[in-house]
């Protein structure tokens, strides 16, 4: 017989729903002449019936405990790879910036006099700006004698605060309005 002669007896072994009187009758009598699908009934049988005589594996004791805290020591394990390979790259750009950094460095080194006087020079001009912001401050401060440099500090801020309050009130209190007639 052909393959195609077997197939809906074939379907119809295997289906978990309920066949209907017709299909049932006609399964019965292709199996009384058919041994392939004898063959196949018995197989899928058998199969059935090993299926309800093992009975169900209960898990040990503690066994979810025990697989949540592996699946959590995976995720930690996975997390400090990341961090050392993260750790690796960075130490990696760091030996390569301060390669060239060195490199650079390199030509001053040879006359160390000349970068010597570079950092003094730049001393000198940071000093100076100081001395120079104190002067300014000490300025405000006559102004008003009994102000410390932080309420100073604060009372520009409190100003400026103010000053942008107002333009910003004032602006929109000048911006012309549309007028909608409800009629």
């Amino acid at each position: 017989m052909t393959k195609l002669a077997h197939q809906p007896f074939s379907d119809w072994l295997l289906a978990e729903e309920p066949l209907s009187s017709e299909e049932a009758r006609l399964l019965q009598e292709h199996l009384r002449t058919c041994p392939e699908c004898q063959q196949q009934q018995v197989a899928l049988t058998n199969v059935h019936r090993l299926f309800k005589d093992v009975s169900q594996l209960v898990p040990a004791h503690g066994f979810v405990n025990r697989w949540q805290q592996r699946l959590a020591d995976q995720r930690i394990l996975r997390q400090r790879k990341i961090a050392w390979v993260w750790f690796a790259v960075s130490a990696m750009l760091a030996s390569l910036a301060l390669t060239f950094l060195g490199y650079q460095a390199f030509g001053s080194l040879q006359s160390p006099l000349s970068l010597l006087a570079v950092w003094i020079y730049r001393l000198t001009v940071v000093v100076s700006y100081w001395n120079s912001l104190e002067g300014y401050l000490d300025v405000f401060r006559g102004l008003w004698p009994g102000l410390p440099l932080v309420g100073l500090v604060f009372l520009t801020g409190f100003t400026s605060f103010f000053s942008v309050l107002w333009l910003a009130t004032y602006k929109r209190l000048r911006a012309t309005r549309r007028v909608v007639n409800e009629t």
